[in-house]
């Protein structure tokens, strides 16, 4: 499924906002490794935002996608 372009640019720009935080996060803690926090911004920015069947309204769905990170 393509993205329009509007779309995105949206998702970039949540992305962009998700990697401000990451380094924000890590230089107030001041401890942690940027690499792999900011290597994966793009990739749970789409899953999350546009491709998991997920609902913050229902959390405890038994249907939801769940993803793992290991």
């Amino acid at each position: 499924m393509a993205l329009s372009q509007q779309r995105e640019r949206e998702l970039t720009e949540l992305c962009r906002r998700f990697r401000i935080d990451v380094l924000t996060a890590i230089h107030t803690a001041p401890s942690g490794h940027p690499g792999g926090s900011l290597s994966v911004c793009e990739i749970l920015t789409l899953l999350y935002q546009q491709r998991m069947n997920i609902e913050a309204a229902s959390p405890e769905d038994p249907h939801r996608d769940r993803l793992v990170l290991v």
